[in-house]
């Protein structure tokens, strides 16, 4: 019999398959199928696979009742195997996995580590490359003379960079939305690209407000510009747009150079895209310096700051009641989508982790107030949806109040008028300790200066206008485009009549004006207006009943009127495009991709010497906005509005609005950042919210003051800044503290209070000097700049440019001038030369001891007795000086005096006299002999004359005729030189002092000290020092500033006669 194994082909195959299936078909046991019976069979079957089936069967059939029926022989230990308990049986399977999964993670972890070396370079990248001698060296041109950046420092980096070196220049304004999408969008060889801005990061506008509160980092919502830029290999310049000449294609910018001096420069374009944004809309509400804002990284750490500062305030147990609940009453003006959002972070924040950090009262007490001037909070959304986010903060006791204005910020409380169930106008207040001024937008200064400049083209007061190519409106057709907040699109249909119906006046030989055109007609010219019009598309849906609705005389036919008063309807209709981040973006890809369409399609232009018209209509169609929907974050809830297809929800709607901001982010880092922000407040909830960073070492007060101080700057606001920062001294351990109670634009109050000894870091006061150097009027009364020009050797850069100088100050033995000496010794202690002229020369003596003994020996100062009134002693004043104090830099013209309060007839004319000689002529003198030191140095030569002038020489007044006379005659003097000096780099600048109290009235009075102490009764004019720190500062400016003209006044004093005297 031939054992079934050694069967071969297909039967034995058919043979093994049977025996297989009919063990499992009779339910054989396992040891049984596969033991010693099974495998007996296999080598006893012989038969072929059809027959032998059967007989297979049958025997397993009686092996197996063999097998039920006797107890089968037991086996040996060893033989039998070994049972295993279910516990067993997982513990072994845990391990198991938990062994691959220490092996995986090990791997990854040494993966990991292995990726971070490769990170780190121990060898200097440092290589010898190419720089244009124009990167460095810059021409000078344009209208004002600055240099040109026609070639930048990077332009021969890379051999890419090289090649697009001579490429179209494309200079953005701007790091929004709206310029970050074109920079994605661009192809990198095309264009040679400079972004201008600045700010070096794109910031991600939309989930600011979960920042303020710290449910977000800062971080997470910053990009760096630089890394967006490197895809189309192109340049960053951190710097502030001023201006744009459009004739030559040249930009203006200022840098903040390293001494914190500001630089201004030409950037020359091909194209230009304003980007710049805009701020927000104060709507003409006062006291907004009691306000935060929210446009920036700025603002949300400043608004975090409060908020912390407020809490810890209300902590403490000598608060009052009522300055606890003031200070924990929260307050948003505006319930538009960034207000409405602030509050539901707000809440969600004083509610979730407040208990965890400070006392339970706090949370009882505090108290959140939106006020919208509307109806109802977010009213560009559905009002289903409105009313949806008004009930969910009425549960969370959120006070809403519609239809609310504010009228005034005060310090403590907030004003607003309200419309009562009768309809009257009532004015009522709320305790204040926290304000968000959320209001709208408004243009910037730079948009502004735009606007003015293309004149009647602008009409918009609220955004730059364009075309729907997105062409600025009134600039070089092609040349300069604007998106974003900054602009907005015509929607002017009705002025082109003329345009569409030209083709078919063309056609039939008419004029356009007078033509009458059919229902064909009508469709073509419909055509035409949604090409050029893409928003109108959806009001020209149904032509045949708009051709129904204006054909008046049903005539069958559309004359120019009736077709002009169709589309007037049209632009009725047609609404601006929201000022939101959604559009910025929107425009963004749009210009990238014509732009991409236009270098395509330059060649064949170019070939073609096609270089004029309407080329981006030909290239590309217009901008249509498409509205992708609006969300907004209203506490542990979220709104949608989907173009008519809205829903509200609790977690899963928040859920689903980040899986929306987060798919939005710009990169793979923000995107993890995201994440990682938002498991750690699940798990450890906002803790580092509560805690307000002390700027302690030298570096962060810096950055810290600077940022206060140029955000003031910026927004050109008034601000209560309740500011303290400390530094150590690397040197010696001094330290200091800045208190900060109030900037404004036209007052600047500085308190310096020191800890020991030391000087304000460079940035900050580069910024408190430009806060007052654009001031029109200052109130040097508020301005206390108490020991800033100490000596000390942590001199701030721009007042270096002082050391090594020769200064001239006529008029020094008293007064204003001995001020000015004193001033300029203390700002540069180290390396000046003095010389100080009077008509006393003891006067002059004591000066210079007293010089000396301030400030040392650094200060050479040489007392010279001269009368300016006296034109022989003027003559030989510069050639009777010593060598070493001829070469002249700065001359104060300051010497002046006034004679009598008599009018006319009865002036005495040795009073006129002097005072012209003295006011005047010597003025006259003084200056032709000086200024041909300043002609003579360098190749336009350079130096300064300051004029001290007066209020008198622009408001003349009673009693003071000759005076007034002479001051005007210093003011036309001076404008008039500047003018013949315009080519040089010699400054004119005049100064006049209001009410200054000197021995100024003593000489007017003929030594009447009775008399003159009347003058100053009830009022506290200025003193010399204040004068003296306005001229010294003007000295200090780098050599291209110039503070031509700087009237100053004490507090109570509006004009020459208009006082205020406490009674």
């Amino acid at each position: 019999m031939q054992p079934l194994r050694q069967l071969s082909g297909r039967t034995g195959m058919q043979l093994r398959r049977s025996i297989a299936q009919a063990c499992r078909s009779q339910q054989f046991s396992r040891p049984l199928t596969n033991g010693p019976v099974r495998r007996e069979l296999l080598q006893r079957v012989s038969s072929p696979a059809s027959t032998a089936r059967p007989a297979i069967i049958r025997q397993l059939n009686h092996v197996r009742r063999q097998s039920t029926n006797t107890e089968p022989p037991p086996k040996s230990p060893a033989a039998s195997p070994v049972q295993r308990s279910r516990l067993l049986r997982f513990l072994y399977r845990g391990f198991t996995f938990l062994g691959i999964f220490v092996v995986v993670s090990g791997v990854l972890v040494v993966a990991f580590f292995a990726f971070d070396a490769t990170t780190y370079k121990e060898e200097s990248d440092s290589v010898d490359i190419v720089v244009s001698e124009l990167a460095l060296n810059p021409r000078r041109g344009g209208p004002k003379n600055l240099p040109i950046a026609e070639h930048l420092i990077d332009d021969d980096d890379s051999p890419e960079k090289k090649a697009q070196k001579h490429k179209p220049k494309l200079v953005i304004l701007g790091t929004g939305w709206g310029s970050v999408a074109l920079l994605k969008q661009l192809n990198p060889d095309d264009y040679h690209v400079t972004v201008v801005s600045p700010s070096n990061y794109f910031l991600f506008t939309p989930m600011l407000p979960s920042a303020t509160v710290g449910t977000l980092e800062l971080r997470s919502l910053v990009e760096p510009v630089r890394r967006i830029i490197s895809r189309v290999k192109g340049h960053f310049l951190k710097a502030t747009a001023e201006d744009v000449d459009f004739s030559n294609k040249l930009v203006e910018v200022s840098a903040t150079a390293p001494d914190g001096t500001k630089q201004n420069f030409y950037l020359p374009y091909d194209k230009l895209v304003i980007g710049v944004g805009s701020m927000t809309n104060p709507h003409g509400v006062k006291g907004l310096e009691y306000c935060n804002f929210l446009k920036d990284i700025t603002d949300a750490r400043l608004i975090r700051n409060q908020i912390v500062r407020n809490l810890e305030a209300a902590s403490i147990p000598s608060t009052s009641d009522e300055e606890r609940r003031r200070l924990l009453s929260f307050v948003v003006c505006g319930g538009g989508p960034t207000g409405v959002e602030f509050a539901a972070e707000l809440f969600d924040m004083l509610n979730e982790d407040l208990c965890n950090y400070y006392p339970r009262i706090l949370r009882n007490e505090i108290s959140v107030h939106v006020i919208q001037s509307r109806g109802h909070i977010l009213n560009t959304y559905d009002e289903t949806l409105s009313k949806y986010a008004e009930a969910r903060f009425a549960k969370d006791s959120v006070d809403i109040l519609t239809n609310s204005r504010v009228k005034e910020v005060q310090k403590d409380k907030i004003l607003f008028t309200q419309k009562d169930e009768n309809g009257n106008t009532v004015t009522k207040e709320i305790p204040m300790g926290f304000c968000l001024w959320s209001t709208g937008v408004a243009q910037t200064e730079f948009s502004k200066k735009l606007a003015e400049k293309l004149g009647e083209n602008q009409t918009n007061r609220h955004a730059l206008e364009t075309d729907t190519h997105l062409r600025l409106v009134g600039a070089p057709l092609g040349d300069v485009y604007a998106i974003g907040d900054c602009s907005t699109v015509q929607n002017n249909v009705s002025d082109h009549i003329v345009s569409f119906l030209r083709t078919v006046a063309w056609e039939k030989g008419k004029d356009p004006e007078k033509m009458v055109i059919g229902y064909g007609d009508w469709r073509g010219v419909a055509k035409r207006v949604k090409q050029r019009f893409p928003q109108a598309a959806e009001h020209l849906k149904r032509l045949d009943k708009l051709f129904e609705q204006y054909d008046k005389d049903k005539s069958g036919t559309l004359d120019f009127s009736e077709l002009q008063e169709l589309l007037k309807q049209i632009d009725g209709k047609m609404t601006s495009l929201p000022a939101t981040a959604q559009r910025a973006n929107q425009q963004g890809i749009y210009l990238g991709r014509k732009f991409n369409k236009l270098a395509q399609a330059a060649p064949g232009m170019e070939l073609n010497r096609l270089d004029y018209g309407d080329i981006d209509d030909a290239v590309y169609k217009a901008f249509s906005y498409t509205n992708m929907g609006s969300l907004a974050y209203v506490g542990n809830a979220a709104i949608f509005d989907f173009g008519g297809l809205n829903f509200a929800g609790g977690l899963v709607a928040v859920y689903l609005w980040r899986a929306v901001y987060f798919s939005q982010s710009v990169s793979l880092r923000t995107r993890i950042l995201l994440a990682m922000d938002w498991t750690k407040r699940a798990l450890f909830g906002r803790g580092k919210t509560m805690i307000m960073l002390d700027y302690k070492t030298k570096s962060l007060t810096i950055n810290r003051s600077h940022e206060l101080l140029e955000q003031t700057f910026r927004q050109r606001q008034a601000h209560i800044i309740d500011y303290a920062s400390s530094r150590s001294s690397a040197k010696d351990g001094a330290s200091e503290a800045w208190t900060l109670p109030k900037l404004h634009h036209s007052e600047l109050a500085i308190t310096r209070q020191y800890c020991d000894k030391g000087r304000p870091s460079s940035l900050t006061q580069f910024w408190i000097e430009r806060l007052i150097s654009t001031s029109d009027h200052i109130a040097c009364s508020s301005v206390v700049l108490s020991n800033l020009s100490e000596p000390s050797t942590h001199l701030s850069p721009p007042l270096k440019r002082l050391e090594g100088k020769t200064v001239v100050v006529t008029g020094a033995s008293s007064g204003i001038g001995k001020s000015t000496a004193i001033e300029f010794a203390r700002t540069s202690p180290k390396n000046l030369k003095l010389i100080v002229t009077a008509r006393r020369l003891e006067v002059l003596e004591q000066l210079k001891e007293e010089i000396k003994k301030e400030v040392g020996d650094g200060v050479k100062v040489l007392p010279v007795k001269l009368d300016v009134s006296n034109p022989e002693e003027v003559r030989n004043f510069v050639g009777n000086l010593p060598e070493e104090f001829k070469d002249i830099n700065v001359l104060v013209n300051n010497a002046g005096l006034v004679k009598g309060v008599a009018k006319a007839p009865s002036i005495a004319e040795a009073d006129i006299d002097v005072m012209f000689k003295t006011n005047v002529t010597g003025l006259i003198n003084m200056t032709q002999a000086i200024l041909p030191i300043f002609q003579a140095r360098g190749e336009s030569g350079a130096g300064d004359i300051i004029n001290v002038g007066s209020i008198a020489g622009r408001e003349p007044y009673p009693g003071g005729s000759i005076y007034c006379a002479t001051k005007a005659a210093v003011r036309s003097f001076t404008d008039a030189l500047r003018k013949e000096l315009i080519a040089t780099r010699i400054r004119v600048i005049e100064v006049d002092p209001g009410q200054v109290e000197t021995e100024f009235s003593v000489v007017r009075f003929y030594g009447d000290k009775a008399a003159a102490d009347k003058v100053y009764e009830g009022c506290e004019p200025l003193t010399p020092d204040d004068i003296a720190e306005v001229v010294v500062f003007a000295a200090g400016r780098r050599e291209n500033v110039v503070l031509a003209d700087s009237l100053i006044f004490p507090n109570h004093q509006a004009a020459a006669t208009v006082m205020h005297r406490k009674s």
